[in-house]
């Protein structure tokens, strides 16, 4: 309903409202005569002995406990609606007098205002004293006439106004009476209410959804070591399994930690990829540096000469990596790939053990000496390299060491306790460790499961 801003009548249908707060009544009388029926069916289980009955009256008494809470909801409704159409009814009867009064003395302004036009333009033309005179006080009289027929629209406008604040008020008053009852009912029909219904719903499909997007995550990220290009895709699946962890925790299927230690892969996969380039951009200058100094020990090179010299520096570092590639190590403590070894399975592993290409490069290059030498601006290339690079393992490693926490303390350790015999659990270190994982899970996972609006 739009109410007017000037003198008008005031729209709304008063009998209309009250017939609709009339019908919230009405539903609101049935829902208590069935909420007395159930409660009455509930006490007459109490004589029989049943399982199902009891289960039956269980299930009775919660829903006759929501009914009973529906009841109030519809109760205030009516109430709300039946005052408010009380108002609207009073302020029509206010305003209706006010509506006249603006009316006729509009009316009057208006006739007012066209005599003293008519007696200014008769002015003009007459020349006798006597009739100016007479016409003069007649144009006092109308001026007189318009400013208080004026003054009467000012006045009316000013106590229509006040009819309409106050209306507005009780709307305010009816909606936030009814928003109250139903916001404090705890009955859920938001719409968060039901994006979050429907999450709980599907907890269990969105909750292997989430694992998948947790193992696609993982590969991404390993393989994103050989194949930079898809380090994006590994950030576009972190943040998928962080979005649908926000859902689930939101609807209380998961814990806030697990949300927390998917937008913490995420944030380290960032810082990793972002160091992992900064190591490379090193690389380059390290390679463009060593070729610097071979042209100027060829002072004499022309431009085929600078050609031979990158060349020449291009084969050095070559000569590197594949020198390099004689034995390396296996993320495997103990085992190591010789030279024997196919070169793609030695080249595989050591992108992985240093987490990346660029990686690897920079290590070849800080490990040979007739490329790192004394040269100070080497030196503080291999300073910034080494930056980087501990900036990627700081990330790997911080995500690495709250994820395996969570998993050993969450799940691991009560596993390992339960599997185990009673005698190799039922002592002090025993004790210990299913006192620090009863702690994590009660204090840490159950403490952050909750619902968003709960």
């Amino acid at each position: 309903m739009e109410l007017p801003t000037t003198i008008a009548p005031i729209p709304g249908d008063p009998t209309t409202i009250r017939t609709r707060a009339s019908r919230y009544a009405r539903t609101a009388d049935a829902i208590l005569d069935s909420v007395s029926g159930l409660r009455t069916a509930i006490a007459e289980t109490r004589n029989h002995r049943s399982d199902a009955l009891d289960v039956l009256a269980e299930n009775a008494t919660a829903v006759a406990d929501k009914l009973a809470t529906l009841e109030n909801r519809y109760r205030v409704a009516s109430d709300a609606l039946g005052d408010f159409a009380t108002d609207l009814e009073t302020a029509q009867a206010q305003a209706a007098p006010i509506v006249e009064e603006q009316s006729d003395a509009q009316a009057q302004l208006t006739y007012a205002n066209g005599r003293i036009r008519e007696f200014e333009r008769q002015r003009l033309s007459i020349t006798d004293p006597t009739e100016m005179i007479d016409l003069n006080q007649q144009l006092i009289r109308m001026h007189s006439r318009a400013s208080t027929h004026q003054g009467t629209l000012s006045s009316a406008q000013t106590r229509f106004n006040t009819i309409l604040e106050t209306l507005r008020q009780s709307g305010r008053n009816a909606a936030s009476r009814f928003e109250t009852a139903t916001n404090g009912d705890g009955l859920n029909d938001s719409f968060l209410d039901n994006v979050l219904g429907w999450v709980q719903e599907n907890a269990e499909i969105l909750k292997a959804i989430r694992q998948a997007l947790q193992v696609i995550t993982a590969v991404l990220s390993v393989l994103s070591f050989v194949f930079p290009v898809l380090a994006p895709f590994a950030l576009a699946a972190g943040l998928l399994t962080a979005g649908l962890s926000l859902l689930l925790a939101a609807a209380g299927e998961i814990s806030w930690v697990d949300f927390a230690l998917d937008v913490l892969a995420v944030a380290t996969l960032g810082v990793g990829a972002i160091a992992s380039r900064g190591v490379g951009q090193v690389v380059n200058l390290m390679r463009a540096n060593r070729l610097a100094v071979v042209s100027n020990a060829l002072p004499q090179a022309s431009a085929r000469g600078f050609a031979a010299a990158s060349r020449l520096v291009t084969n050095q570092f070559d000569n590197v990596l594949s020198g390099a590639l004689t034995t390396v190590k296996t993320p495997i403590p103990g085992l190591s790939l010789g030279q024997n070894s196919p070169a793609f399975l030695r080249r595989a592993v050591e992108l992985i053990t240093a987490k990346g290409g660029s990686n690897a490069d920079f290590l070849r290059l800080l490990q040979n000496p007739t490329v790192t030498g004394s040269n100070a601006t080497i030196e503080a290339l291999t300073a910034l390299g080494q930056t980087h690079r501990f900036t990627q393992q700081l990330a790997t490693g911080t995500n690495l060491v709250f994820q395996q926490a969570d998993a050993t303390l969450g799940e691991r350790l009560p596993a390992l306790l339960d599997a185990l015999p009673d005698g190799l659990t039922d002592n002090v270190v025993g004790d210990a460790l299913n006192g620090a994982s009863d702690w994590y899970n009660d204090n840490v996972h159950q403490a952050s499961t909750w619902r968003v609006g709960s």
